[in-house]
């Protein structure tokens, strides 16, 4: 029964392998280079999962991702997000009223640079910046809700299935993802708000069974609150 469980077609082989390989990420630290590491991440956060599906051990529908009821989650998922993104845009505007020092000043900036204009500058990091965070956090909440899909069918597949599979397998999964959110992390800022964003998408994922609105949420929220932007910004 247990190896049943661990087949090719069947979702906990994937759980494990995904586990595996993020150890070996977080403890042998190669490559070297953040950025390098950031993209291996991001390639075994999509690269998994798709294999997964393609040869039939996970269930899109179970991770968010086809046969979607649009119509009764659309409302509460849109409702939901912008709750969050309001509570987070308050937090961002009491912050920054608290912490004057973190704000930018485009004119210095501009003094500094001969011969190019700082605007320009900005605008063009800036681009390529959200381009980036947009797949980074859409990769990390593809992952996200791997776990959550391949643990629901997992503890469904097994001899004994507790009640309330969906809210077992979806707050199990938050807990697998928490370590990686702790240990992939610059400093306690980007930890603290990575794991708010992992709760808020927990339950958006619990009332709504959507990828697409919890890519959204994540995706947004990260852009609202998104301190290593702000400290590249500040040293342009």
């Amino acid at each position: 029964m247990f190896l049943a469980l661990l087949s090719l077609q069947a979702p906990g082989i994937w759980l494990l392998l995904s586990l595996i390989t993020g150890l070996l990420i977080v403890f042998f630290k190669r490559p070297r280079n953040p950025s390098q590491r950031q993209l291996l991440q991001m390639g075994l956060w999509v690269l998994i999962p798709y294999l997964g599906l393609l040869v039939g051990g996970l269930s899109p529908r179970l991770m968010g991702i086809s046969n979607l009821d649009w119509l009764p989650s659309i409302g509460l998922g849109l409702g939901f997000i912008f709750v969050v993104l309001l509570l987070l845009l308050l937090v961002r505007a009491a912050t920054e009223r608290e912490s004057p020092a973190l704000k930018v000043d485009v004119a210095q900036a501009s003094r500094s640079i001969s011969h190019q204009s700082a605007e320009e500058k900005l605008d063009s990091s800036g681009v390529q910046h959200l381009f980036y965070q947009f797949l980074q956090h859409g990769a990390q909440e593809f992952h996200w809700c791997f776990l959550r899909g391949a643990l629901w069918e997992f503890i469904y597949r097994s001899p004994t299935p507790p009640s309330l599979i969906a809210y077992w397998a979806i707050w199990i999964a938050a807990l697998l993802a928490i370590p990686e959110i702790l240990l992939g992390r610059p400093n306690a800022a980007q930890r603290l708000f990575g794991i708010v964003v992992l709760i808020a998408t927990s339950v958006l994922f619990f009332y709504t069974r959507n990828f697409w609105l919890c890519w959204l949420l994540h995706t947004t929220a990260w852009f609202i609150v998104d301190p290593q932007y702000d400290r590249r910004v500040a040293t342009a």
